[in-house]
Protein backbone atom coordinates (compact mmCIF):
# COMPACT_ATOMS: atom_id res chain seq x y z
CA UNK A 1 0.00 0.00 0.00
CA UNK A 2 2.36 2.36 1.09
CA UNK A 3 4.97 1.59 -2.26
CA UNK A 4 1.91 2.75 -4.57
CA UNK A 5 0.94 5.88 -2.78
CA UNK A 6 4.54 6.78 -2.60
CA UNK A 7 4.77 6.53 -6.67
CA UNK A 8 1.65 8.26 -6.99
CA UNK A 9 3.28 10.73 -5.12
CA UNK A 10 6.50 11.10 -6.82
CA UNK A 11 4.33 11.20 -10.05
CA UNK A 12 2.46 13.92 -9.10
CA UNK A 13 2.57 16.86 -11.39
CA UNK A 14 4.16 19.42 -8.84
CA UNK A 15 6.62 16.84 -8.59
CA UNK A 16 7.60 16.52 -12.84
CA UNK A 17 8.34 19.61 -12.91
CA UNK A 18 11.59 19.12 -11.09
CA UNK A 19 12.33 17.16 -13.75
CA UNK A 20 14.40 19.37 -15.19
CA UNK A 21 16.27 20.62 -12.17
CA UNK A 22 18.18 17.61 -11.79
CA UNK A 23 21.39 19.57 -11.09
CA UNK A 24 20.40 20.93 -8.44
CA UNK A 25 21.98 18.59 -6.13
CA UNK A 26 25.18 18.94 -7.87
CA UNK A 27 26.74 21.87 -5.42
CA UNK A 28 26.44 19.42 -2.77
CA UNK A 29 27.70 16.30 -4.26
CA UNK A 30 31.21 18.92 -4.96
CA UNK A 31 31.55 19.68 -1.20
CA UNK A 32 30.84 16.10 -0.40
CA UNK A 33 33.57 14.98 -2.73
CA UNK A 34 35.95 17.66 -1.99
CA UNK A 35 35.80 16.87 1.60
CA UNK A 36 35.80 12.95 0.97
CA UNK A 37 39.01 13.46 -1.67
CA UNK A 38 41.05 15.76 0.64
CA UNK A 39 40.58 13.94 4.19
CA UNK A 40 43.01 11.33 3.50
CA UNK A 41 45.78 12.75 2.51
CA UNK A 42 45.18 15.90 5.27
CA UNK A 43 44.66 13.42 7.75
CA UNK A 44 47.96 11.25 7.10
CA UNK A 45 49.70 14.72 7.28
CA UNK A 46 48.23 15.50 10.31
CA UNK A 47 48.47 12.31 11.90
CA UNK A 48 52.31 11.99 10.76
CA UNK A 49 53.32 15.53 11.48
CA UNK A 50 51.63 15.06 15.44
CA UNK A 51 54.13 12.10 15.90
CA UNK A 52 57.18 13.46 14.17
CA UNK A 53 56.82 16.37 16.84
CA UNK A 54 56.15 13.67 19.95
CA UNK A 55 59.16 11.71 18.98
CA UNK A 56 61.15 15.15 18.25
CA UNK A 57 61.50 14.61 14.55
CA UNK A 58 60.11 17.40 13.93
CA UNK A 59 59.84 21.06 15.23
CA UNK A 60 56.60 22.48 15.56
CA UNK A 61 57.30 25.90 14.28
CA UNK A 62 58.34 24.42 10.53
CA UNK A 63 55.75 24.32 7.85
CA UNK A 64 53.69 21.12 8.36
CA UNK A 65 55.15 19.26 4.97
CA UNK A 66 58.75 19.31 6.63
CA UNK A 67 59.35 15.45 7.36
CA UNK A 68 62.25 14.09 9.21
CA UNK A 69 62.47 11.67 6.10
CA UNK A 70 64.04 14.62 3.83
CA UNK A 71 66.54 15.42 6.30
CA UNK A 72 70.17 13.72 5.27
CA UNK A 73 70.85 12.27 9.33
CA UNK A 74 67.93 9.93 8.28
CA UNK A 75 70.04 8.23 5.93
CA UNK A 76 73.25 8.16 8.53
CA UNK A 77 71.54 8.26 12.01
CA UNK A 78 70.52 4.71 13.37
CA UNK A 79 68.53 6.60 16.37
CA UNK A 80 66.96 8.97 13.71
CA UNK A 81 65.73 5.94 11.58
CA UNK A 82 64.34 4.16 14.43
CA UNK A 83 62.04 6.93 15.64
CA UNK A 84 60.63 7.76 12.19
CA UNK A 85 60.11 3.56 12.36
CA UNK A 86 58.13 4.42 15.50
CA UNK A 87 56.26 7.37 13.56
CA UNK A 88 55.30 5.41 10.56
CA UNK A 89 54.21 2.49 13.17
CA UNK A 90 52.16 4.99 15.20
CA UNK A 91 50.16 6.59 12.58
CA UNK A 92 49.42 3.09 10.84
CA UNK A 93 48.10 1.78 14.48
CA UNK A 94 46.30 4.95 14.90
CA UNK A 95 44.62 4.63 10.97
CA UNK A 96 43.45 1.27 11.52
CA UNK A 97 41.30 2.11 14.84
CA UNK A 98 40.30 5.22 13.00
CA UNK A 99 38.88 3.17 9.89
CA UNK A 100 37.77 0.67 12.54
CA UNK A 101 35.24 3.22 14.37
CA UNK A 102 34.65 4.86 11.51
CA UNK A 103 33.71 2.05 8.87
CA UNK A 104 31.03 0.04 11.47
CA UNK A 105 28.80 2.75 12.25
CA UNK A 106 28.97 4.08 8.42
CA UNK A 107 27.50 0.95 7.25
CA UNK A 108 24.91 0.34 9.91
CA UNK A 109 23.87 4.01 8.74
CA UNK A 110 24.12 3.44 5.44
CA UNK A 111 22.01 0.08 5.73
CA UNK A 112 19.49 1.49 7.69
CA UNK A 113 18.99 4.69 5.64
CA UNK A 114 19.45 3.33 2.47
CA UNK A 115 16.46 0.78 3.32
CA UNK A 116 14.35 3.49 4.10
CA UNK A 117 15.51 5.50 1.60
CA UNK A 118 12.16 5.94 -0.98
CA UNK A 119 9.88 5.93 2.93
CA UNK A 120 12.13 9.12 4.30
CA UNK A 121 12.87 10.54 1.02
CA UNK A 122 15.88 12.00 -0.49
CA UNK A 123 16.82 15.01 1.30
CA UNK A 124 17.13 13.57 4.86
CA UNK A 125 20.47 11.38 3.00
CA UNK A 126 21.71 14.61 2.41
CA UNK A 127 21.25 16.73 5.32
CA UNK A 128 22.44 14.07 8.21
CA UNK A 129 25.78 13.48 6.81
CA UNK A 130 26.28 17.27 6.10
CA UNK A 131 25.59 17.22 10.19
CA UNK A 132 27.72 15.08 10.86
CA UNK A 133 30.23 16.70 8.80
CA UNK A 134 29.98 20.31 10.48
CA UNK A 135 30.68 18.21 13.95
CA UNK A 136 33.65 16.35 12.40
CA UNK A 137 35.20 19.45 11.60
CA UNK A 138 34.67 21.49 14.47
CA UNK A 139 36.09 18.70 16.74
CA UNK A 140 39.38 18.74 13.82
CA UNK A 141 39.15 22.57 13.73
CA UNK A 142 39.84 22.12 17.95
CA UNK A 143 41.98 19.63 17.81
CA UNK A 144 44.34 21.24 15.64
CA UNK A 145 44.00 24.71 17.52
CA UNK A 146 43.92 23.30 20.74
CA UNK A 147 46.42 20.00 20.03
CA UNK A 148 43.78 17.99 21.73
CA UNK A 149 44.92 14.42 22.00
CA UNK A 150 44.60 11.03 19.44
CA UNK A 151 40.90 10.47 21.39
CA UNK A 152 39.72 13.52 19.31
CA UNK A 153 40.55 11.99 16.02
CA UNK A 154 38.91 8.60 16.01
CA UNK A 155 35.74 10.29 17.92
CA UNK A 156 35.25 12.91 14.67
CA UNK A 157 35.65 9.48 12.49
CA UNK A 158 33.13 8.05 14.97
CA UNK A 159 30.63 10.52 14.57
CA UNK A 160 31.00 11.17 10.86
CA UNK A 161 29.86 7.40 10.34
CA UNK A 162 27.08 7.43 12.60
CA UNK A 163 25.74 10.32 10.57
CA UNK A 164 26.58 8.08 7.45
CA UNK A 165 29.57 9.89 5.89
CA UNK A 166 29.80 10.22 1.98
CA UNK A 167 28.82 7.39 1.07
CA UNK A 168 24.84 7.80 2.27
CA UNK A 169 24.82 11.59 1.01
CA UNK A 170 26.22 9.86 -2.63
CA UNK A 171 23.34 7.44 -2.58
CA UNK A 172 20.81 10.21 -1.87
CA UNK A 173 21.61 12.25 -4.74
CA UNK A 174 21.83 9.57 -7.03
CA UNK A 175 18.98 8.67 -6.12
CA UNK A 176 17.47 12.71 -6.46
CA UNK A 177 18.75 12.61 -9.86
CA UNK A 178 17.18 9.44 -10.57
CA UNK A 179 13.71 10.96 -9.49
CA UNK A 180 14.15 14.12 -11.58
CA UNK A 181 15.31 12.65 -14.66
CA UNK A 182 13.49 10.73 -17.52
CA UNK A 183 14.91 7.06 -18.83
CA UNK A 184 16.46 9.44 -21.75
CA UNK A 185 18.04 11.88 -19.65
CA UNK A 186 19.54 9.77 -17.44
CA UNK A 187 22.44 8.42 -18.45
CA UNK A 188 23.75 12.19 -19.21
CA UNK A 189 22.88 13.36 -15.79
CA UNK A 190 24.99 10.61 -13.87
CA UNK A 191 27.68 11.05 -16.36
CA UNK A 192 27.50 14.93 -15.74
CA UNK A 193 27.45 14.51 -12.01
CA UNK A 194 30.45 12.05 -12.20
CA UNK A 195 32.57 14.82 -14.31
CA UNK A 196 31.64 17.09 -11.79
CA UNK A 197 32.91 15.23 -9.00
CA UNK A 198 36.12 13.79 -10.61
CA UNK A 199 37.03 17.52 -11.01
CA UNK A 200 36.48 18.04 -7.00
CA UNK A 201 39.34 15.83 -6.86
CA UNK A 202 42.36 17.55 -8.53
CA UNK A 203 42.21 21.31 -7.84
CA UNK A 204 40.92 20.97 -3.79
CA UNK A 205 43.28 18.60 -3.37
CA UNK A 206 46.35 20.16 -5.33
CA UNK A 207 45.49 23.73 -3.58
CA UNK A 208 45.64 21.88 -0.31
CA UNK A 209 49.59 20.28 -1.33
CA UNK A 210 50.32 24.16 -1.99
CA UNK A 211 48.98 25.37 1.04
CA UNK A 212 50.61 22.73 3.58
CA UNK A 213 53.45 23.53 2.22
CA UNK A 214 54.29 26.79 3.96
CA UNK A 215 51.27 26.87 5.93
CA UNK A 216 49.30 24.34 8.61
CA UNK A 217 45.94 22.82 9.20
CA UNK A 218 43.56 25.67 10.34
CA UNK A 219 42.66 27.22 6.85
CA UNK A 220 42.02 23.74 5.21
CA UNK A 221 39.62 23.07 8.09
CA UNK A 222 37.92 26.14 8.51
CA UNK A 223 37.39 25.84 4.48
CA UNK A 224 36.19 22.15 4.58
CA UNK A 225 34.06 23.25 7.67
CA UNK A 226 32.20 26.61 6.21
CA UNK A 227 31.86 24.74 2.74
CA UNK A 228 29.47 21.86 4.52
CA UNK A 229 27.33 24.28 6.76
CA UNK A 230 27.11 25.76 3.06
CA UNK A 231 25.92 22.83 1.48
CA UNK A 232 23.32 22.17 4.67
CA UNK A 233 21.73 25.65 4.42
CA UNK A 234 21.51 25.03 0.64
CA UNK A 235 19.44 21.98 1.14
CA UNK A 236 17.62 23.18 3.64
CA UNK A 237 16.34 26.77 1.57
CA UNK A 238 17.07 26.17 -2.23
CA UNK A 239 16.53 21.96 -3.31
CA UNK A 240 13.07 20.70 -3.20
CA UNK A 241 12.17 16.88 -2.21
CA UNK A 242 12.34 14.64 -5.01
CA UNK A 243 10.19 12.23 -3.30
CA UNK A 244 7.36 12.27 -1.07
CA UNK A 245 6.17 15.88 0.62
CA UNK A 246 8.00 18.99 -0.78
CA UNK A 247 7.81 20.45 2.49
CA UNK A 248 10.32 22.97 2.99
CA UNK A 249 10.29 23.25 6.57
CA UNK A 250 13.60 22.75 8.35
CA UNK A 251 12.09 20.55 11.05
CA UNK A 252 10.09 18.21 8.67
CA UNK A 253 13.23 16.16 7.45
CA UNK A 254 13.72 15.52 10.82
CA UNK A 255 10.38 14.06 11.48
CA UNK A 256 10.81 11.96 8.83
CA UNK A 257 12.77 10.00 10.41
CA UNK A 258 10.36 9.20 12.34
CA UNK A 259 9.03 6.33 9.58
CA UNK A 260 12.09 4.37 9.26
CA UNK A 261 11.20 0.86 9.94
CA UNK A 262 13.19 -2.41 10.28
CA UNK A 263 11.38 -4.24 7.58
CA UNK A 264 12.44 -3.12 4.33
CA UNK A 265 16.04 -4.57 5.25
CA UNK A 266 15.07 -7.60 4.39
CA UNK A 267 15.26 -6.42 0.50
CA UNK A 268 18.60 -5.20 0.46
CA UNK A 269 19.65 -9.14 0.42
CA UNK A 270 15.95 -11.02 -0.83
CA UNK A 271 17.21 -9.57 -4.43
CA UNK A 272 20.00 -12.24 -4.51
CA UNK A 273 17.66 -14.79 -3.65
CA UNK A 274 15.26 -14.51 -6.61
CA UNK A 275 16.03 -17.13 -9.44
CA UNK A 276 16.88 -15.87 -12.48
CA UNK A 277 17.31 -17.75 -15.95
CA UNK A 278 20.84 -19.20 -16.97
CA UNK A 279 23.45 -18.07 -14.44
CA UNK A 280 22.60 -14.71 -13.61
CA UNK A 281 22.05 -15.10 -9.49
CA UNK A 282 25.42 -16.28 -9.79
CA UNK A 283 26.70 -13.85 -11.62
CA UNK A 284 24.96 -10.85 -9.49
CA UNK A 285 26.40 -12.75 -5.98
CA UNK A 286 30.28 -13.15 -7.62
CA UNK A 287 30.06 -9.34 -9.17
CA UNK A 288 28.76 -8.68 -5.65
CA UNK A 289 31.23 -10.12 -3.32
CA UNK A 290 34.24 -8.81 -6.07
CA UNK A 291 32.96 -5.19 -5.55
CA UNK A 292 32.89 -5.88 -1.40
CA UNK A 293 36.46 -7.32 -1.87
CA UNK A 294 38.06 -4.24 -4.33
CA UNK A 295 35.83 -1.73 -1.85
CA UNK A 296 38.02 -2.82 0.98
CA UNK A 297 41.28 -3.00 -1.30
CA UNK A 298 40.57 0.76 -1.72
CA UNK A 299 39.57 1.34 1.42
CA UNK A 300 42.82 0.07 3.20
CA UNK A 301 44.38 1.53 0.07
CA UNK A 302 43.68 5.31 0.65
CA UNK A 303 44.54 4.75 4.12
CA UNK A 304 48.45 3.86 3.77
CA UNK A 305 49.11 5.59 0.64
CA UNK A 306 50.54 8.40 1.93
CA UNK A 307 51.77 7.06 4.66
CA UNK A 308 53.78 4.77 2.07
CA UNK A 309 54.70 7.95 0.65
CA UNK A 310 55.88 9.23 2.87
CA UNK A 311 58.44 7.23 4.24
CA UNK A 312 61.79 5.75 2.68
CA UNK A 313 62.96 5.49 -0.45
CA UNK A 314 60.27 7.91 -1.67
CA UNK A 315 60.07 10.47 1.16
CA UNK A 316 57.71 12.43 -0.74
CA UNK A 317 55.79 15.61 1.09
CA UNK A 318 52.10 16.51 1.16
CA UNK A 319 52.11 18.29 -2.11
CA UNK A 320 54.20 15.39 -3.92
CA UNK A 321 51.00 13.34 -2.88
CA UNK A 322 48.72 15.42 -4.13
CA UNK A 323 50.34 15.76 -7.81
CA UNK A 324 50.39 11.93 -7.81
CA UNK A 325 46.68 11.51 -6.50
CA UNK A 326 45.92 14.15 -9.37
CA UNK A 327 47.62 12.84 -11.90
CA UNK A 328 45.93 9.55 -11.54
CA UNK A 329 42.55 11.17 -10.85
CA UNK A 330 42.97 12.97 -14.48
CA UNK A 331 43.69 9.81 -16.28
CA UNK A 332 40.67 8.22 -14.73
CA UNK A 333 38.19 11.25 -15.54
CA UNK A 334 39.98 10.80 -19.40
CA UNK A 335 39.63 7.30 -19.07
CA UNK A 336 35.64 7.37 -18.41
CA UNK A 337 34.66 9.55 -20.68
CA UNK A 338 36.17 7.50 -23.76
CA UNK A 339 34.94 4.60 -22.28
CA UNK A 340 31.04 6.19 -21.94
CA UNK A 341 31.49 6.29 -25.43
CA UNK A 342 31.62 2.31 -26.42
CA UNK A 343 28.67 2.12 -23.34
CA UNK A 344 26.23 0.10 -25.10
CA UNK A 345 29.41 -1.74 -26.76
CA UNK A 346 30.81 -2.67 -23.49
CA UNK A 347 27.47 -2.59 -20.90
CA UNK A 348 26.93 -6.40 -21.47
CA UNK A 349 30.93 -7.84 -21.63
CA UNK A 350 33.06 -8.82 -18.59
CA UNK A 351 35.86 -8.20 -20.26
CA UNK A 352 36.02 -4.81 -19.01
CA UNK A 353 35.79 -5.34 -15.38
CA UNK A 354 38.05 -7.83 -16.06
CA UNK A 355 40.49 -5.69 -17.29
CA UNK A 356 40.30 -3.16 -14.53
CA UNK A 357 40.86 -6.00 -12.00
CA UNK A 358 44.26 -7.41 -13.63
CA UNK A 359 45.12 -3.45 -14.25
CA UNK A 360 44.58 -2.27 -10.66
CA UNK A 361 46.43 -5.53 -9.50
CA UNK A 362 49.85 -4.35 -11.23
CA UNK A 363 48.81 -0.70 -10.36
CA UNK A 364 49.44 -3.15 -6.40
CA UNK A 365 51.95 -4.74 -7.34
CA UNK A 366 54.55 -1.84 -9.45
CA UNK A 367 53.64 0.35 -6.42
CA UNK A 368 54.93 -2.46 -3.51
CA UNK A 369 58.31 -2.56 -5.51
CA UNK A 370 58.81 1.02 -6.16
CA UNK A 371 61.97 2.89 -5.42
CA UNK A 372 61.41 5.46 -8.22
CA UNK A 373 59.03 8.46 -8.47
CA UNK A 374 58.59 6.97 -12.40
CA UNK A 375 57.29 3.76 -11.14
CA UNK A 376 54.74 5.02 -9.23
CA UNK A 377 53.63 7.07 -11.71
CA UNK A 378 53.49 4.09 -14.12
CA UNK A 379 51.73 2.36 -11.23
CA UNK A 380 49.40 4.86 -11.45
CA UNK A 381 48.74 4.44 -15.08
CA UNK A 382 48.36 0.93 -14.96
CA UNK A 383 45.65 1.47 -12.45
Amino acid sequence: MYSIKSDSINRAEPQREILFRWWIVLPVVIVSMTAATTDPVFLNDLMIRRYQIEYGLANSTLPASETACNTEDLQNNSYIADLSVKVQKSVSRLNIIMSGVGAAPAVFTYIILGANCDRIGRKPLMILPCIGRILRYTILLLLVELNLSDIWLIMSNVIDGLFGSNSVLLLGAIAYITDCTSDQQRSRAMLLEEAAAALTRIFPLLGLGFWLQHHGYTLPVSINLGLNVAALLYIFILQPESRGENNRQIFHCFKQLKQIRFYPIRGTYQVFLIKRPRNDQQLILFFTLAQIMLFIVLFGFASIHPLYLYGKPLCFNVLDVAILTSAQFTLMIFISIVLSIWHEQLAKSLLLPLIGILMYIMHLVLFGLAHTIWLLYLGKVTK
